[in-house]
């Protein structure tokens, strides 16, 4: 069987770098970052950890120079894509300038797949200018926040819940909050 390896851009967004990771589950994640987000890399690697804890996940970091950029991605294709393997190398993360090197270094090899995810959730692959729809995706609070570092406390309200705020009847819409009515304050004016 050959094996799976998954090559992304890492940007601000992380969730166009998780799905596909996720829903493929690949043997090997090369996190491509920069200065900038080698922190957004770090988020990722940790979730994929415990979601994926046999996939190898290496973050790596590219130059900004596109330049040197360039040269790095030349070098490491040749080694992440040789054997029997395939690649699916995500451009949707990073800078345009990464994107493009990217699919211009990675779609001339066979065994690679260059895909790019847009805001619809629409996975295009570029080499053979198809799309589809990525395949759908339970995320849990948590897992999202922790894609940008965040973490959420679990919090039990119920200990402090007394019998005086179960009978207390709600606020809002048709109720007095105190607060002028929408006919009210329409006829002020």
């Amino acid at each position: 069987m050959a094996k799976k390896i998954n090559i992304s851009l890492v940007g601000g967004q992380p969730l166009p770098v998780y799905i596909p990771i996720i829903n493929e589950r690949p043997d090997v994640v090369y996190l491509l970052h920069s200065g900038q987000t080698k922190r957004q890399a770090g988020y990722i690697k940790r979730l994929l950890a415990t979601k994926m804890p046999t996939t190898a996940v290496v973050m790596v970091p590219l130059d900004t120079n596109l330049d040197t950029a360039a040269r790095q991605l030349r070098a490491s294709a040749g080694v992440w894509c040789k054997g029997n393997c395939t690649a699916t190398v995500n451009v949707s993360g990073g800078t345009k300038g990464w994107s493009i090197i990217c699919s211009n270094v990675f779609g001339g090899i066979d065994n690679a797949t260059v895909i790019y995810i847009d805001q619809n959730n629409v996975v295009w692959d570029i080499k053979s200018s198809t799309h589809s729809m990525a395949d759908a995706l339970e995320l849990s609070l948590d897992d999202y926040a922790s894609l940008f570092g965040l973490e959420c406390k679990k919090t039990d309200f119920s200990a402090t819940y007394t019998d005086a705020d179960r009978q207390q009847k709600p606020s809002g819409a048709g109720h007095n909050d105190g607060l002028p009515h929408r006919a009210h304050r329409q006829n002020q004016h």
